[in-house]
């Protein structure tokens, strides 16, 4: 992610630009040489060359983009998320009002955040807003007078919070966040586009088959190599993958001290941007496996029809079956595989979540929470099947927090064309020179041209992304308002790394949830040279040796250039959620912080990514408590 500098950000516009002006360019320049029947000899060599890709240039415009984007926007959900009973609604909403209230205007408005445009909010526009939070329905789709009570409920509660009575009707000049119903909005990306991320895809293949990784893909000889564009023709030489939807790679795990580790990458180029990270930690110990898995709809590709079918290849699939998807890998790569540590960043953490949620499942089968999702169609054998998560490393989470609108509007809602500083109601009042050059957000635009706007992450946000199926609270985290709880035996660590500037993600309110207010014992350094130094943090609450983490010393030891902080949570604030002292609970055992940082910014340098390879160390090292996980 570029930064904030004037240079930077000219740099991203002109880009932008430049990359916007081929496609009209291309098909002025092909009418223009038929009409002017220019004499292409030889000697014009390098005008034949751009009348070539300008041709090209077209068909792909015409022959693929425009075809994908119509077939993507067309308003069908082919997943549908499981559907919440009443009882599960009514705890959703009133956990997320009660949530809201806590944090300052505007979020404790809730939900008035998640409505865009100004003008009187009516009671049909909050209804309409409610059929997609909690019943994913449209208002002709829905039974209302079935849903008329619950519905005049939640109304009751939002009328309380934000102060007035909300007039009967329908306000046509507001408009609400509905991600699930919106129109996918995209913008054109040319073919040098796709050629340049086939570039950098054959690069990142290269070093990984150099790093000693293996590459597995679905079993589609020849035809593989067309089912997304850029193409991929290393999959001519990537071995048969253990499931239909997750292309992925792996480096064998040998070591009998560590776990392996299994990492989800975000959205963005693949796994190109996290390279350092994991040559480091193949270079820091070659016998720890990696499993990376591969997420193409969310990697700045266009998904292609399979040959002689007219399905759409690796869409990201909904929950149970990417969960199963990535639970068959791990069991097809053999018992050394079926405990290991799970990394996952940005979008990554989602699927994360989905993780986390299945387990919580399977531990309070008998007693679930009311806001935690029930399978009805859930595998009676998908606990006997699970691999084990010894620890968990979260970067830049969406999932917390994900019932407000921050992640929803940062990514898909918010326009570059402003100054960040401005408020709502007077963006439109800004001049065109205040839009261009007030603030200064290249990093708004690179998330909004480059991320946002690709066809493929804009659907698979727009259709397959349903909120509350992902949504983590920091109960699940193991955090508990009641201090004197009881611990569980065996606990699983969770680490987070929050990036203090993320565009994205609410990262302070995230830390102030998690935190609540100082139950956390901080430390903060802080230099005001540009200096790498050393600094020890004593997070040591205990002596017990099983309710740490395995082979944890006795403080946390960091590079660093500028300010970090690192949050521990005292062991008291950890409970065990069925009250059963042989079941593993989740605990949040640490928070990194990064003040000054954007959205996966992390990964840019080596101090920075140092504290990450210190907690995955940390974290992968075997313990008797990590022997009792497996064994339970």
């Amino acid at each position: 992610m570029i930064g904030t500098t004037l240079h930077e950000y000219l740099f991203i516009l002109l880009s932008i630009l430049a990359l916007r002006l081929i496609a009209p360019a291309s098909i002025l320049y092909i009418i223009y040489s038929a009409c002017a029947l220019f004499d292409y000899t030889s000697r014009n060599l390098f005008f034949v060359w751009i009348l070539a890709y300008a041709i090209a240039e077209t068909l792909f415009c015409f022959g693929v983009y425009w075809p994908q984007r119509i077939h993507l926007n067309k308003g069908i959900l082919h997943d549908m998320p499981t559907p919440l009973t009443r009882v599960e609604r009514e705890a959703l909403f009133s956990k997320c009002a009660s949530i809201a209230l806590s944090f300052p205007d505007p979020l404790a408005s809730y939900p008035l955040g998640w409505f865009l445009t100004q003008g009187k909010l009516k009671r049909q526009n909050v209804v309409e807003w409610l059929l997609w939070a909690l019943y994913s329905c449209e208002p002709r789709d829905a039974p209302l007078d079935e849903w008329k009570d619950e519905l005049d409920g939640y109304i009751r509660r939002i009328e309380e919070r934000i102060g007035y009575k909300l007039e009967d009707g329908y306000g046509n000049t507001v408009r609400s966040m509905k991600l699930s119903f919106d129109p996918v909005r995209t913008t054109y990306r040319p073919l040098i586009w796709y050629l340049t991320v086939g570039a950098i895809d054959m690069l990142t293949a290269s070093r990984l088959y150099f790093l000693g990784f293996t590459h597995y893909f679905p079993n589609r000889p020849f035809r593989s190599i067309f089912s997304a564009l850029p193409f991929r023709i290393f999959t001519l030489f990537s071995r048969t993958s253990a499931t239909p939807f997750l292309p992925y790679w792996c480096r064998p795990h040998t070591s009998s001290n560590r776990d392996p580790m299994v990492f989800i990458h975000g959205i963005g180029i693949g796994l190109h941007p996290y390279i350092p990270l994991i040559a480091k930690l193949v270079r820091e110990d070659p016998e720890v496996g990696i499993l990376l898995v591969e997420l193409l709809p969310i990697s700045n590709r266009i998904l292609l029809p399979i040959l002689g079918s007219c399905t759409r290849t690796f869409p990201i699939p909904i929950r149970q079956t990417m969960l199963d998807a990535l639970y068959d890998t791990m069991n097809s790569l053999g018992n050394d595989w079926r405990r290991a540590v799970l990394v996952a960043h940005s979008y990554g953490t989602a699927i994360a979540a989905h993780d986390i949620r299945t387990r919580l499942r399977v531990q309070t089968r008998t007693d679930t929470d009311p806001y935690h999702d029930v399978d009805p169609t859930d595998d009676s054998n998908t606990e006997s099947r699970l691999p084990i998560f010894t620890s968990y490393l979260l970067i830049d989470p969406i999932s917390l927090l994900l019932h407000l609108p921050p992640v929803a509007y940062n990514f898909l809602y918010r326009s570059p064309w402003r100054n960040r500083s401005n408020e709502l109601a007077i963006r439109g009042h800004q001049s065109l020179w205040q839009k261009l050059f007030n603030g200064y957000n290249g990093n708004e635009w690179q998330l909004w041209y480059f991320a946002s706007r690709d066809l493929e992450v804009a659907h698979t946000l727009s259709r397959r992304f349903f909120w509350n199926e992902v949504v983590l609270w920091k109960e699940d985290l193991g955090l508990t308002p009641d201090a004197h709880a009881p611990t569980s035996s065996s606990q699983i660590p969770v680490g987070i790394v929050l990036s203090g500037n993320d565009q994205i993600v609410p990262a302070d309110t995230v830390r102030s949830y998690l935190t609540g207010g100082g139950d956390a014992q901080h430390s903060l350094t802080s230099g005001e040279r540009d200096c790498v130094e050393d600094v020890l943090v004593d997070i040591s609450e205990d002596n017990d040796s099983q309710s740490s983490h395995a082979s944890s010393p006795p403080g946390w030891t960091h590079k660093r250039m500028g300010a970090f902080e690192h949050y521990h949570f005292p062991q008291a604030r950890f409970s065990n959620t069925d009250n059963k002292a042989s079941q593993p609970s989740f605990r949040l055992e640490e928070i990194l912080y990064y003040p000054g940082l954007d959205h996966a910014t992390v990964f840019d340098t080596s101090e920075r990514r140092q504290g990450l390879l210190d907690t995955l160390r940390r974290y992968s090292t075997r313990s008797i408590d990590d022997e009792r996980l497996t064994s339970d």
